[in-house]
């Protein structure tokens, strides 16, 4: 890529001389060494852009493939056959910018997913673990993570990230997935439970036993599942990739019967406007290059996803997915967050005491909590979950067991209270110590709940059996935060005018199914529950006969409805789920956002499908009137390819909308007018300048004064003498910036001192000796004040080697220079004088010579003639000192006290000239002999 900016940059400056030659070169050759210069010049473009793209032709050919390559590169080796050989180097030079930004740009839309390379961390610190699984730190090794084999222990410390995908062992700790989500929300991670490579651990000490390698894990999966994605074909890239050969061929045919037509006609063959010119020019017009770079959208798309935690298998699953207007969506684990927390406390022990919030019965709570603190049961956590944020009694617990599969029992004791055998499980565990009439209610207060899923606590006095509480817990899945307004969303789109029309499907029975709906807004026949994963399977079939159909779930259960939707959404962990396998989209947003994200995904899909047609559009009004104007001889040659590669390359910026963040419509109207305004203004400049290019003379003045401030800075010794302490040492940046600013302080004295000159001099009787004299004095002050500020930087850069040289790229040497750092006012403060000296060193007699050739121009061209003058000494000077500023900066990368000694050597020279020319001025001795 870099060594193609280069070719093409030298194209252009080969290009430019070109054009300059055959503008102005007159005025300084011959007609034979101007024809010769252009020659040489446009042969130097064709041989570094056009011998590649001639082999990349012949090459096609060979194979007997006609493309959009073949079409430009005939309309462009055409032009030398036609005598318009610099015309063909503009349209080399022209498809080989375009290529570079259309790749540059293609690069932009896919994203870059090595970030999720460098979120990894490189080493793993590996452990062994005891009987008890507590890790023995006396084992701990770091090594390389991609040597690290499944199945072994990472120890993750706060503030450290997962190595490797695996499943926590040991420990408990708050971490963030963010490198994979975009979310920085931390997720509470236990044992058992999956984390991915990258996670930061943000508390606490974990223990993974990885699940994979280092080239398996989450990360490298993303990688590799987005980029084969972005190389999949949308329907539009097959298309155009079955018709286009057919395409290229019938241009050419149609190029060929223009032809014909044309001679039979009588027009010219040859010559600007000839019947040839205008079929080369029709033929690059017709090339759908624009047409083709539609397909950059679904790239930009599918890299905007994945940097959102959303992994799209293809464009054509976008497409898919405008299509559908239906969406099922399973419920446990997707509407709701799968984690089960006890939503209320029923009283079964001798009355049918009401159900209570688990806050308002401590006492069962606290006893609950306290023998299930210690299980991994997911009932057990819910039971602990339930007591966040309340205030419970101490207990303490004894004769503690696990009947696995059961429950737990053990004895309790709480505060001033009697020892209580306690008994907390299921059902039939509890039966065995409940009475016929306590089991008879517990039975009814389930069968008559909507809640599946209980608990029983009997509590029973040690001493006194006739004193016992019974308690049932229900426990209810969580709906998830912000379901309900991602469902509000879908159901009513900003981005689309008909919203989808939603279902549930559910393995849960109908009065669990239907209490979640409420809370969502649903009806009754939005909810279709008890389903096996085949009848949702056969759901979702019942439903495609009303058109496209999108499911939503998240368990293996859920893969036969994913695999037979049109499009399959999977919430997951991590890209090796068991239900990703049958998705076309990943959501990975299972322990954080859930379906939240759905509606960003339909957007981008409705986007997309937006701006693809959007970009059909201008790629076909820019081929048929592109095309037209060529035909009939409207524009010329390289216009059609500008035009013809500007709307290709409008296209690809288009797509890249994509990327950008999003923002509201009032900055969109206001971001429009600012971009109407501007390029108003814009065009209006363009038009004005074009109309004063047109006046000959002018342009000539300004040639000439760009010539004259271009030799006048490099045929000055003095300039050299002055410049050279400011710049030695610097930055490339700074070298050039206070070149530049000399040459406009230089300049700023030379106008003044001709401008007084002027206009005193019918006034005044001037001694021109004396004025020589003068300025000489001058510009010996100013040498001496430029030695002056070269020793003082000499000894900035003497201390900056002693204090910093060796500790300047402890990061890789990323942003760093070699140049000087100096603060905002000091800066500051050797601009101005930088400036000043500028100043005092043009207040000269030959500013007059400069001056002169303005005096004999009408306005316009003297204006003209002295801005361009003023561009050509400030660029010139710049350049000098950027050259400077190279050369000593990659001296000072390896000795920086030898760009000590240069800039304290150039500060003596300019010293020494100074208070030689000072001498001079006090005796009389012309040394600058009267000019530069």
């Amino acid at each position: 890529m870099e060594g193609n900016i280069a070719i093409t940059v030298f194209a252009w400056v080969l290009l430019t001389f070109a054009g300059a030659v055959t503008l102005f070169g007159a005025a300084v050759f011959t007609a034979a060494q101007c024809q010769l210069s252009v020659n040489l010049a446009t042969a130097g473009v064709f041989f570094v852009l056009g011998t590649p793209e001639l082999v990349h032709v012949s090459s096609e050919l060979a194979k007997g493939n006609i493309n959009i390559h073949v079409l430009t590169s005939i309309a462009v080796f055409g032009t030398v056959w036609l005598g318009c050989a610099i015309e063909g180097g503009l349209l080399l030079a022209l498809f080989a910018t375009a290529k570079l930004v259309e790749d540059k740009l293609t690069k932009k839309a896919q994203g870059d997913l090595r970030a999720l390379w460098n979120s990894v961390p490189k080493t793993a610190t590996t452990v062994e673990l005891f009987p008890d699984n507590t890790p023995d730190l006396a084992s701990q090794q770091k090594v390389d993570a991609k040597s690290v084999p499944t199945g072994s222990y990472a120890l993750v410390r706060a503030g450290e990230q997962v190595p490797l995908d695996g499943e926590v062992v040991y420990g408990t700790a708050w971490v963030t997935v963010e490198h994979i989500t975009g979310e920085a929300m931390p997720i509470d991670k236990t044992i058992g439970d999956e984390v991915p490579a990258g996670a930061q651990n943000q508390d606490g000490v974990l223990v993974v036993r990885t699940t994979c390698s280092y080239d398996d894990s989450t990360p490298a999966r993303i990688a590799r599942l987005t980029a084969d994605a972005q190389k999949s074909r949308p329907r539009m890239q097959s298309l155009l990739d079955k018709f286009g050969d057919t395409y290229s061929r019938v241009v050419l045919l149609f190029t060929a019967i223009v032809l014909l037509v044309g001679i039979l006609m009588g027009h010219p063959l040859t010559g600007s406007g000839g019947v040839a010119y205008r079929a080369f020019a029709f033929l690059s017009a017709a090339a759908p290059c624009a047409l083709m770079m539609t397909t950059i959208t679904y790239v930009a798309a599918i890299g905007a996803c994945a940097q959102r935690g959303v992994l799209i298998r293809g464009g054509l699953t976008l497409d898919t997915l405008v299509a559908c207007k239906t969406m099922a969506l399973d419920k446990t684990g997707t509407i709701t967050t799968g984690v089960m927390k006890c939503s209320s406390i029923v009283p079964i022990e001798g009355s049918k005491g009401k159900a209570c919030p688990p806050a308002d019965d401590v006492e069962s709570l606290a006893i609950a909590v306290a023998l299930e603190r210690h299980s991994l049961h997911p009932i057990a956590r819910a039971v602990v979950a339930s007591s966040e944020g309340l205030e419970l009694p101490r207990i303490q617990v004894e004769d503690f067991k696990t009947e696995h599969g059961k429950g737990v029992k053990g004895i309790v004791t709480l505060p001033d209270a009697a020892p209580l055998n306690v008994r907390l499980g299921s059902l039939s565990y509890v039966s065995e110590v409940l009475t016929p009439g306590e089991m008879e209610l517990a039975k009814e207060r389930v069968k008559c709940s909507a809640v599946k899923i209980t608990a029983a606590l009997v509590a029973t006095e040690v001493d006194r059996p006739d004193k016992r509480r019974v308690r049932l817990f229900r426990f209810e899945d969580q709906l998830r935060e912000r379901s309900r307004a991602a469902i509000s969303e879908l159901q009513n789109p900003p981005w689309a005018k008909e919203g989808m029309d939603l279902v549930m499907l559910t393995g849960d029975n109908h009065a669990s199914a239907m209490r979640v709906s409420e809370q969502l807004g649903f009806h009754e026949f939005q909810v279709k529950a008890g389903l096996s994963p085949e009848a949702k399977q056969g759901m979702i079939a019942e439903l495609q006969k009303k058109g496209g159909v999108v499911m939503v779930g998240d368990g293996i259960n859920d893969a036969p409805a994913l695999a037979a939707a049109d499009v399959g959404i999977a919430m997951a962990s991590t890209p090796s789920d068991a239900a990703a396998s049958a998705a076309d989209i990943l959501l990975l947003h299972k322990d954080t956002a859930g379906i939240t994200v759905l509606p960003f995904v339909m957007k981008i899909a409705a986007i997309t499908h937006r701006i693809v047609k959007q970009n059909i559009a201008i790629a076909a009004i820019s081929v048929v009137g592109t095309c037209s104007a060529a035909l009939l001889g409207i524009i010329p040659l390289w216009l059609t390819v500008l035009l013809h590669e500007g709307s290709t390359l409008l296209v690809a910026a288009n797509s890249m909308r994509l990327l950008l963040p999003e923002i509201g419509r009032r900055e969109v109207v206001r971001l429009g007018l600012i971009v109407a305004v501007a390029g108003t203004a814009w065009c209006s400049i363009a038009l004005k300048t074009m109309r004063s290019l047109s006046n000959l003379e002018m342009v000539q003045s300004a040639y000439a004064g760009l010539l004259a401030g271009v030799l006048h800075t490099l045929t000055g010794p003095d300039h050299l003498a002055a410049l050279a302490p400011l710049t030695i040492g610097r930055t490339r940046g700074q070298s050039a910036l206070f070149g530049g600013l000399w040459g406009c302080g230089h300049n700023t004295g030379q106008i003044l001192f001709g401008a007084v000159f002027l206009l005193l001099r019918d006034r005044l009787n001037f001694n021109l000796d004396f004025i020589g004299q003068f300025s000489q004095a001058l510009v010996g002050i100013t040498l001496l004040l430029i030695g002056f500020f070269g020793f003082k930087e000499a000894a900035d850069v003497g201390r900056r080697a002693r204090g910093e040289h060796g500790v300047g790229h402890g990061d890789g040497g990323h942003g760093h220079s070699h140049g000087p750092v100096m603060t905002g006012d000091a800066n500051d403060g050797f601009a101005v004088g930088t400036y000043v000296t500028g100043v005092i060193h043009g207040l000269q007699p030959d500013a007059l010579l400069v001056l002169l050739p303005a005096l004999a121009l009408p306005s316009n061209a003297a204006a003209a003639y002295l801005a361009t003058f003023l561009v050509g000494t400030v660029v010139a000077m710049a350049s000098y000192t950027f050259f400077i500023g190279v050369s000593s900066s990659a001296i000072s990368r390896h000795n920086p006290n030898f760009v000590k000694r240069i800039s304290q050597g150039s500060a003596l020279i300019a010293v020494l000239v100074g208070i030689s020319l000072l001498i001079g001025a006090a005796t009389g001795i012309d040394i600058l002999g009267g000019g530069h």
